[in-house]
């Protein structure tokens, strides 16, 4: 697979490998930001952080690590990624960040869903997405069971959720 040649196209949004090009003030603006980091690991970083970042996860056959761009705009406004992948039993963990609050509550993420776990099931022959999110991410529930995914576990503060491919809903 030859991440320079992926693009995947949305309606309103489109997503592109992020390569260390995109390490900017405006993205770490987002993983300095309190109300952005509340639920994320990372809650301090530095253009130099991201850029070994972004290139670890760029030179790991096992990651798939898109900015989510504005078509209308080209704005960089997120991330999202399949992290690990593992093709032997055809299975990845999504993860997701929309780092611009003013796109927050705007189906961005349900969207960027719809398109990329199409390519996951259909390019990479995926068959299981797993993903977990803290209860207090508003709309995350929401945002992933618009694309078929269902709880598989609940915990006190978190959910872990499951998407099978004959679930997902395009």
């Amino acid at each position: 697979m030859n991440k320079k040649d992926i693009r995947i196209n949305g309606e309103r949004i489109y997503l592109v490998p992020l390569t260390v090009e995109y390490a900017s003030e405006k993205y770490c603006s987002w993983l300095n930001d309190p109300v952005v980091n509340k639920y994320l690991d990372t809650k301090n970083a530095t253009i130099e952080n991201l850029q070994k970042y972004i290139k670890s996860k760029y030179e790991d056959p096992n990651c798939l690590f898109f900015g989510i761009f504005d078509k209308k705009t080209n704005k960089h406004i997120g991330n999202v990624k399949l992290e690990p992948i593992d093709f032997n039993l055809k299975t990845a963990v999504l993860g997701t960040l929309i780092g611009e609050k003013n796109y927050w509550g705007m189906g961005i993420a349900p969207e960027v869903y719809k398109y990329l776990l199409k390519y996951a099931f259909d390019e990479l022959k995926l068959e299981t997405i797993t993903a977990g999110m803290y209860k207090g991410i508003v709309g995350a529930l929401k945002a992933v069971k618009k694309v078929g995914f269902k709880i598989h576990k609940e915990f006190d503060d978190a959910y872990k959720v499951l998407l099978k491919k004959e679930d997902f809903i395009f």
